[in-house]
């Protein structure tokens, strides 16, 4: 494997998907391509924090005005799930019903999302580093109790690692990780 773009350093905060204090937290980090590349799954810097079951609703989308996510899909198979466990911060794979195209130069977003009227404090935190983060590509994005999408902050940068499928040897390797 072979990494494109490598940032995971701060980690000095976390941001909720779920339930915090008497809010509903959905989460998004948009990245940029630099390269077209093609994405098999993706990764998220993910912990478990009380008693939530649910699965992690995953959604790679496009980019809107704002910048914030579009709700549009990139490909009708950009969704994934996961119900990660571990209760201390880990890798959690998101890996895509098929592999999905993503054209050069181009603001995609990572989408996280868990149903709504979770028990008091019942949520996953996704790691960032804030305010400080440095991925200049693009950035957090946050929508509380169901409204409208946050624009993307500047210096809020959430961890992930798209990987891609390497268009020679087919292997899969990163192409982001952040």
């Amino acid at each position: 494997m072979s990494i494109a773009i490598n940032y995971e350093t701060g980690g000095n905060s976390d941001t909720p998907i779920g339930d915090l204090g008497t809010d509903e937290y959905n989460e998004a980090m948009s990245f940029t391509t630099v390269d077209a590349i093609v994405v098999p799954f993706v990764d998220l810097y993910i912990r478990k924090v009380n008693s939530i079951t649910d699965p992690i609703s995953f959604r790679l989308e496009t980019n809107a005005a704002g910048p914030t996510p579009s709700g549009t899909l990139v490909a009708a198979n950009a969704t994934a799930s996961a119900s990660p466990s571990n209760t201390s911060y880990d890798w959690v794979r998101f890996t895509l019903a098929a592999n999905i195209s993503l054209a050069a130069a181009t603001k995609y977003w990572i989408k996280v999302t868990v149903p709504a009227g979770q028990a008091t404090n019942d949520h996953y935190d996704w790691q960032r580093n804030s305010p400080s983060g440095t991925y200049a590509d693009g950035g957090e994005a946050t929508q509380v109790n169901l409204g409208a999408w946050g624009n993307e902050g500047a210096g809020d940068d959430c961890y992930f690692r798209v990987y891609k499928v390497d268009p020679v040897t087919g292997n899969t390797g990163y192409a982001f990780v952040i």
